[in-house]
């Protein structure tokens, strides 16, 4: 489980960065979902190895429940993030439907 988190988490940032390449220029917009979403996927990274580790009776159906609220959440702040200067731009909208799809997939 912890292997599948670490992979979800670096793959859902490198499939956001090549979002952000395809156009040949990562505006600042785009670096700032970037950085956040770096941060959410440590803190999510973080969050799952802990209660792993922890040693809490968690059922599997509890913790993909955690798992899914905490990808949400990752979701919400880059929209937040991408909604900060009052609109979506086409390019930060790019991003958060890359981080939709990836999500939905895992």
């Amino acid at each position: 489980m912890r292997d599948k988190i670490d992979y979800f988490s670096t793959d859902l940032v490198e499939k956001v960065i090549q979002t952000a390449k395809k156009d040949g220029v990562v505006t600042e917009e785009e670096k700032a979902i970037i950085s956040q979403l770096e941060i959410d996927a440590r803190e999510f990274e973080a969050e799952v190895k802990n209660i792993l580790s922890s040693g809490v009776s968690m059922s599997q159906e509890e913790l993909v429940k955690k798992i899914e609220n905490f990808k949400i959440e990752m979701i919400k702040k880059a929209i937040t993030c991408a909604f900060s200067d009052g609109r979506i731009s086409k390019d930060e909208n790019e991003l958060l439907k890359t981080m939709i799809d990836f999500v939905s997939e895992k």
